[in-house]
């Protein structure tokens, strides 16, 4: 699912010129699940639907991480089955990082991205596990035994 709107970011990006066209693959991947949290808090009013965007968050910026790891080397097998060495240009975060100057920091950001990421993880698993025990001491004993 994240692919799926991550490519469809580089193209809503596409007016903003052609940093933002790069960048705004992985911002996109990163901007829905973020909308799909803010959503379920305000319109839904439904911290557990919340909890779950978090999750997908978290999961999504560990997704990502791999591939800003791979800027430098540029060996992950990317769409189309090519990698960023066999067509020059095509590999979003050696762009972004080396248009930067950033591109030895490769590692660094993706290892601060995955920790995020993880922090995410476990802080969607947290708030969900506590809304569901909450919601698990509430109920009634009797409403699923037939009586």
């Amino acid at each position: 699912m994240n692919l799926v709107f991550h490519e469809a970011g580089h193209i809503l990006f596409m007016p903003f010129g052609d940093f933002m066209t790069v960048l705004g693959g992985s911002a996109m991947q990163l901007l829905i699940p973020l909308v799909v949290v803010i959503a379920f808090l305000l319109q839904n009013r439904d911290p557990f639907g919340a909890s779950v965007g978090l999750w997908w968050l978290g999961q999504s910026a560990k997704d990502l991480a791999p591939y800003i790891n791979d800027a430098r080397l540029q060996a992950l097998p990317l769409l189309g089955g090519v990698t960023g060495r066999d067509v020059p240009g095509y590999h979003d975060w050696n762009n972004l990082l080396g248009r930067t100057g950033m591109l030895a920091w490769d590692t660094t950001i993706a290892r601060g991205v995955d920790l995020a990421g993880t922090i995410l993880l476990i802080a969607a698993m947290t708030w969900g596990g506590f809304i569901l025990w909450r919601e698990y001491r509430r109920h009634d004993p009797g409403l699923y035994d037939g009586d």
